[in-house]
């Protein structure tokens, strides 16, 4: 992956908040046209990313410019939530996302969860879904506001 060279990898920082938010609100709002998403990320504590084992890894280009992120939080019984797993439309399909999701899954196995856990809007982000299958994710639930739930339980 000759173009992670020019990258920069870093964990949450208070001082990221304000291009978080307008990275998620560019992918979620603008790209995906999910309106409701955008008083939640104006509103959403992200400091929680910086606290006990729950992590958010941001990648950046060669300005400064967030291009990508992945988070996990914490849960109880051994598990995980996979989180903010976004990539810059025009960095997709160059291996940025496969990337962010084998940081976070070397994660995962080192802090030995039993299992990673996320929701997505499955109607509006068909590739993110098609990407969790191909990486061992099964659906098993669908809840009251329309979010599609998936699972991969680890085997060590």
């Amino acid at each position: 992956m000759e173009f992670l060279c020019n990258l920069t990898l870093r964990e949450y920082s208070f001082e990221h908040e304000y291009a978080l938010r307008k990275f998620f609100k560019e992918i979620l709002v603008d790209e995906f046209d999910i309106k409701e998403a955008e008083k939640g990320v104006e509103k959403e504590d992200l400091s929680v990313y910086g606290s006990g084992n729950n992590k958010l890894w941001i990648y950046f280009d060669e300005n400064d410019n967030i291009i990508g992120t992945i988070g996990l939080i914490e849960q109880e019984d051994g598990k995980t939530l996979l989180k903010k797993f976004y990539v810059r439309k025009d960095y997709r399909s160059k291996k940025l996302g496969y990337e962010l999701y084998k940081l976070a899954e070397r994660y995962v196995i080192e802090k030995k969860y039993i299992e990673i856990l996320l929701g997505t809007q499955e109607e509006k982000m068909l590739d993110a879904v098609k990407f969790y299958i191909r990486n061992g994710f099964e659906s098993f639930m669908c809840d009251e506001l329309g979010y599609t739930w998936y699972r991969k339980v680890m085997v060590y």
